[in-house]
């Protein structure tokens, strides 16, 4: 069985499906694949795009101020590309996902030119560039609110007492913060269930009316107690309606609330996930889900045929380009060994943050003693080389084909934990491989 597409996407995470959007949007007929669940479903929701510098503690100012500072100290970074594309800058790159999610449960609110705080789960504040309606708020700096930090019996992903210490002190030693910071823990897990729920199950629970008007009546019940003006929630509020469930608690307890950060999986990485897939569908792509790609052929430096294969079927495909979305490891895209590090598709050459060739190096050489290191470990900047089109290439610099393109955690040369720049590399080299893929099957690169 064959099937033909302009555009073949391997990957379906926040990379993988920005591309195909990006390309579908310009009447490219577009394919998206992903073998499992992929890493954007474990995300915080959020959108990072630059937080700091390896190894510095102080954020930067905005956004589009830490890509311009991570190209230049960095020059190997996949940011360093977004100079060479002017018609494709962070303004509309920002602006254009802002505009695919909108109306979506995951709408978001932010800029490139402003940095958002985003208050976590542990009471800590985070740099953002994007955070999804539920979880904005304007009035954490005002000192005239009373914050309650309320938190779910059986939720052992939150304990609202501590995250209350945290921002109690920070407030002490000098942050703008409110002048009253309470928490409490509601009576309003499904099925009276005591210990072990899923922040999944509350927000099913909570789409239900039962489930909404028990949260509403306990929450009234803290508000007139303690004076609260705003509440602070951890991500739970529904998978499908989010925004409609907010607005109906705020209404009925005369508060503003919002949602919290939170470890992965949360229920925002997932709601974004599915928007995305929404999106790509609306754009008029096919996405399939739990097929991957096991062989390939090239001809005359191109990828002329793709393999894919299910638990139940193989079928071929021919594109006319290919992008790689694959992630790094936990998506699946890089795997190590005692041998060294290898790309699982198309066998490319796995390079370093200077792009000097790791494959013979062990993994555990790349980490360093300390786990978790200001300046993070190699092994996170290993990855694809790639051109200024986001197409893969050797140490010397020679491109593996010049129909296929990379983006996302796949590529070399960023350090995402320590950068926070995870979701936002995703994001701007997913929409130029999706562009400059479409254009490979138009003529007009």
């Amino acid at each position: 069985m064959d099937a033909d597409y302009d555009i073949v996407v391997i990957g379906g995470g926040l990379a993988g499906l920005t591309a195909g959007i990006s390309a579908a949007q310009m009447n490219a007929n577009t394919l998206v694949v992903r073998k499992g669940e992929g890493a954007t479903s474990l995300s915080s929701g959020a959108l990072d795009i630059a937080g700091y510098l390896r190894g510095g503690e102080t954020p930067f100012l905005t956004p589009e101020e830490g890509v311009a500072a991570l190209a230049h100290v960095y020059p190997f970074h996949p940011y360093s590309v977004l100079e060479s594309i002017p018609s494709l800058g962070l303004k509309e790159i920002v602006s254009w996902l802002k505009d695919i999610l909108a109306g979506s449960p995951s709408a978001m609110i932010g800029s490139h030119d402003t940095t958002t705080m985003a208050l976590t789960i542990l009471g800590t504040k985070k740099p953002t560039c994007l955070v999804q309606r539920t979880m904005h708020t304007t009035r954490l700096d005002n000192t005239d609110e009373t914050l309650l930090f309320a938190g779910i019996k059986g939720l052992a992903d939150f304990n609202p007492s501590t995250a209350s210490k945290a921002l109690m002190e920070s407030v002490i030693a000098g942050e703008t913060g409110p002048h009253k910071i309470v928490h409490t823990l509601l009576e309003c897990s499904p099925f009276r269930q005591p210990s072990n729920i899923s922040p999944v199950e509350l927000a099913r629970y909570i789409e239900t009316e039962d489930g909404l008007d028990r949260i509403i009546k306990e929450l009234q019940h803290c508000t007139e107690q303690t004076g609260t003006t705003l509440i602070a929630l951890p991500p739970i509020l529904g998978l499908v309606n989010p925004i409609e469930i907010k607005k109906r608690i705020e209404e009925e307890t005369g508060t503003e609330i919002f949602e919290l950060l939170s470890f992965p999986p949360s229920v925002p990485g997932y709601r974004l996930q599915r928007s995305l897939e929404a999106s790509l569908k609306k754009a008029g792509g096919t996405l399939l889900v739990g097929h991957e790609a096991v062989s390939f052929k090239k001809q005359e430096g191109k990828i002329i045929d793709i393999t894919l294969k299910s638990p139940r079927r193989t079928f071929n495909t021919h594109p006319k380009s290919v992008i790689l979305a694959t992630g790094k490891f936990v998506g699946g895209g890089l795997a190590g060994n005692r041998t060294g590090l290898r790309e699982t598709v198309f066998d490319l050459p796995v390079l370093d943050g200077t792009r000097q060739s790791v494959q013979d190096v062990r993994p555990s050489h790349l980490t360093r003693v300390v786990p978790l290191h200001k300046e993070g470990h190699p092994l996170f900047e290993c990855g694809i080389g790639f051109d200024t089109r986001f197409r893969p290439i050797d140490v010397k610099g020679d491109i593996f084909a010049s129909n296929l393109f990379a983006a996302g955690s796949v590529l070399c040369g960023y350090n995402y934990p320590v950068e926070k720049s995870g979701l936002g590399v995703a994001l701007v080299t997913g929409r130029i491989c999706g562009v400059h893929a479409a254009e490979n099957v138009t003529g007009g690169n």
